[in-house]
């Protein structure tokens, strides 16, 4: 407002446009409100015996970004950044030793795939029509993990010590590592105590490793280790099963001595198969009828 040599100033104050006027109290040219104080503001000034008013509406512009489609990289693959804004016009740039301006205007996409692993800030500066300056952040958490293996030189072991080793290419330097195991009759999983890369065993089961960084994990395949020989008089097949909802005898299983993997395969009377899966889990006879069945193991 213009200044007018000998002019007093009274400022008032609604937050609706259904609530009176009331006085703030400020009787200087200029005011100063915050972004709490949003509504309508009349100022009257008096000089020479009169008055004017004038009328201003104080809103407050919201500004908020979003990097999609998420905020956590984890994968080596290449990958973009879609960095989003509810206000266009402004620039993202990534802070601290990052500084230079990424986007401009309207364009709104960047690659990750030259970032190393992070955490970076990326902010969004905007300035309205009426020149109030806004600004805004994310973080950006970039994990790469590439993939991991579990070497091995054979998957039949032999009595004596045996030794899994995770391989993983360029790991971080601060990589975690843990190790998995199920035994072939039971679906329960143990995590293993040994997190180094290399894993002694001394016992047939199915093993697995996982590598943790940050926020992100990979798992390895999971493969089945034999322990020791497999005699033909360890395996044991019944020649009758009876799935009629007693609990007893209701699956076809195969028993072994040792924890090694089974495959079974049943086969009708035609000549079909019919099934073929874990002979440690064993058939639960489908919806198949009574009757003579044949089978083979492996």
């Amino acid at each position: 407002m213009a200044e007018q040599t000998g002019a007093s100033y009274e400022w008032y104050y609604r937050k609706t446009e259904a609530d009176p006027y009331l006085l703030t109290g400020t009787t200087t040219r200029t005011k100063t409100v915050n972004n709490a104080e949003t509504g309508y503001y009349q100022v009257g000034v008096s000089r020479l015996g009169c008055t004017i008013y004038n009328n201003f509406t104080v809103t407050k512009e919201m500004l908020t970004v979003q990097i999609s489609p998420f905020e956590l990289f984890c994968s080596s693959i290449s990958s973009s950044v879609f960095l989003q804004a509810n206000y266009t016009g402004g620039t993202w740039k990534i802070l601290g030793n990052y500084s230079q301006t990424l986007i401009n205007q309207s364009a709104s996409t960047i690659s990750v795939t030259s970032l190393s692993n992070g955490a970076y800030t990326m902010a969004y500066a905007y300035t309205s029509p009426a020149q109030c300056i806004y600004s805004d952040q994310e973080t950006l958490t970039i994990d790469r993990l590439e993939p991991i293996s579990v070497d091995s030189t054979k998957t039949a072991l032999c009595e004596g010590r045996y030794f899994l080793t995770i391989q993983q290419k360029s790991p971080p330097t601060s990589i975690d590592y843990s190790w998995f195991y199920k035994s072939a009759t039971n679906e329960s999983i143990a995590e293993l105590s040994n997190t180094a890369k290399v894993l002694d065993i001394n016992k047939a089961g199915y093993y697995w490793a996982k590598a943790a960084y940050g926020s992100c994990t990979v798992e390895s395949e999971i493969r089945h280790y034999a322990y020791g020989k497999t005699n033909a008089d360890s395996v044991f097949v019944p020649n009758v099963f009876t799935p009629n909802g007693d609990g007893r005898n209701e699956l076809f299983q195969v028993s072994t001595a040792s924890d090694a993997s089974v495959q079974l395969n049943v086969i009708n009377r035609n000549g079909k198969e019919i099934f073929s899966g874990d002979g440690h889990k064993g058939w639960d006879g489908g919806d198949f009828a009574s009757g003579v069945y044949y089978w083979t193991v492996s």
